[in-house]
C-alpha cells in the first residue's frame, strides 16, 4: 500500500525528468523533482502513518494472536517511511 504512491510518482517523473534532461533545462528538472519527492513523502507519510495508528486494528482483522505484532508493523512502517523519504 505504502509503495503505490511511491511507485505511481517514479512512473510519472522518470519520462518528464528524461525529456527535461535531453532539452537541457536543469532548472525545469529541479522543479520537478522536487514536487515529485514533496508528493511521494506527503502520499506515504500520510498512509504510513494512518497504518502505525490502525495497526492494532488491521492486524486483529486476521484474528488475535496477530495483535500481538504491532510494533513489528510499526517498526517496518518507520523502515519504509525513511525509505521513501
Amino acid at each position: 500500500m505504502l509503495n503505490f504512491g511511491l511507485q505511481a510518482v517514479n512512473a510519472i517523473l522518470a519520462p518528464l525528468v528524461a525529456e527535461l534532461h535531453t532539452r537541457e533545462q536543469p532548472e525545469e528538472v529541479q522543479r520537478v523533482l522536487r514536487m515529485g519527492v514533496t508528493a511521494s513523502a506527503s502520499v506515504g507519510i500520510a498512509t504510513g502513518l494512518l497504518l502505525f495508528v490502525g495497526a492494532p486494528w488491521i492486524l486483529g482483522v486476521f484474528g488475535e494472536g496477530y495483535v500481538s505484532g504491532v510494533w513489528v508493523l510499526r517498526v517496518g512502517l518507520l523502515g519504509y517511511l525513511f525509505n521513501s523519504l
